[in-house]
């Protein structure tokens, strides 16, 4: 990939402990200029995520998935430091419950791979399938894959590079995906994490 925006990565942390930040999210004509993404934090110090939106995206899959609604994000995984060896954290991209929050509050729900494949060519079709997160039980050995967000209703949104326009009952929104929240769930020993990974510039 060559334009990568780093998603930095790692955080467990509750919608109600976001601050200022929940703020920014809702209140983007005022904020959106001077915020620079939402914070890095750590999941009991061994979780580790980076992600990425990948602007040459259509490289890699032959085809600009954006022309179908589709914002693929690429997630990295993997644990770090002390207790690695024996923890037990499972990711599962069907169950994981992800969601890409946009600097206005929009929520982008989560596209299983094949469904986006089936939008697409024989050649491209594979290339989503190889290319889709996998998941599995974490490890030191980076997890890495796309998951997919979808534009719902697609008809609101335009999209050039990694700018976004929304349009809301008339009022058009401007934004840049570097604002985004994307916000999934994993398994830590039988029990539901929910984790927060901001994409920063």
């Amino acid at each position: 990939m060559k334009k990568l925006l780093l998603l930095t990565a790692t955080a467990l942390l509750p919608l109600s402990c976001l601050g200022s930040s929940s703020q920014l999210v809702l209140d983007h004509s005022r904020s959106v200029q001077s915020f620079e993404g939402f914070p890095p934090q750590a999941l009991e110090g061994i979780v580790y995520a980076q992600a990425a939106f990948d602007e040459n995206h259509a490289e890699t899959f032959r085809h600009d998935l954006m022309r179908k609604g589709i914002i693929p994000i690429h997630l990295g995984m993997q644990l770090r430091g002390e207790g690695q060896e024996n923890a037990q954290i499972l990711i599962k991209p069907d169950r994981m419950k992800a969601r890409l929050y946009l600097i206005d509050g929009t929520a982008l729900r989560q596209v299983h791979a094949d469904d986006v494949a089936d939008r697409v060519k024989e050649r491209s079709a594979r290339l989503i399938r190889d290319n889709a997160f996998k998941g599995g039980l974490l490890s030191a050995q980076a997890n890495e894959g796309y998951l997919f967000f979808a534009f719902d209703p697609l008809d609101e949104f335009q999209a050039k590079g990694r700018k976004l326009t929304h349009v809301n009952q008339g009022i058009s929104h401007h934004f840049d995906l570097a604002h985004s929240l994307m916000a999934f769930e994993v398994t830590v020993h039988n029990s539901s994490q929910e984790i927060y990974v901001g994409i920063q510039r």
